[in-house]
């Protein structure tokens, strides 16, 4: 039993005379040992960084190479955020516009850059109107050359109030610079837009990019 005791000894003072040198290289990390030190962490239980609320504090560090998410409670990285939130424009008009022809042409539109294939919504908010005899009147959504299915809108007086409202979906939409909003055409009458309240009577198309 005494040779164990002298062997035990003897492996406390190696350590013991190596404690400093250790220290030394624990200072003097390189950044080439920085991966492995990271790998050391990331071993450490989470819960320690954790607080009594139940907050993760991370000192304002970013979290990175944050994979795409599966389930409804996976974290999202940045580019699947940008990916979802839409890209939106606006495009309104209040002046007194009167149409009469029986043509499509073009009512609340604007050039929008897609940067990749993306689905276009166009919602559009036609606030008020006038027309002689029955007033109808169709809008279709375009996209370039591309066109939706047209949605009618008939009244009779006066005032069309409260707004018509209608939403449009062009999807699928090549990378490009397109002209994009609301056409109209009348069927029937004559139609001008914003006669009454001109000052509030805004017609409005929202357009959403999804990419």
């Amino acid at each position: 039993m005494v040779w164990k005791n002298c062997i035990r000894l003897y492996i406390l003072m190696a350590l013991f005379i190596s404690l400093p040198a250790i220290a030394d290289e624990i200072v003097g990390l390189e950044k080439k040992d920085l991966p492995y030190v990271n790998e050391e962490l990331r071993k450490l239980d989470i819960d320690t960084q954790i607080d009594t609320k139940g907050k993760l504090d991370l000192g304002s560090k970013k979290i990175t190479n944050l994979a795409t998410p599966t389930a409804t409670t996976d974290g999202v990285n940045k580019a699947y955020v940008d990916g979802k939130v839409p890209i939106m424009y606006m495009v309104e008009d209040n002046t007194q516009t009167t149409k009469t022809s029986a043509t499509w042409e073009d009512f609340l539109v604007t050039n929008v850059t897609l940067d990749e294939e993306s689905d276009v919504l166009v919602c559009l908010s036609f606030a008020a109107g006038y027309e002689t005899g029955y007033g109808e009147v169709a809008f279709r959504a375009k996209v370039g050359t591309t066109y939706s299915n047209p949605s009618l809108l008939e009244w009779i007086g006066s005032n069309r109030t409260p707004p018509a409202d209608f939403s449009f979906l062009i999807p699928t939409v090549a990378a490009g610079t397109y002209s994009i909003g609301i056409q109209w055409y009348v069927i029937a009458g004559s139609i001008t837009s914003s006669f009454y309240n001109q000052a509030y009577a805004y017609n409005r198309a929202i357009i959403s990019v999804y990419q």
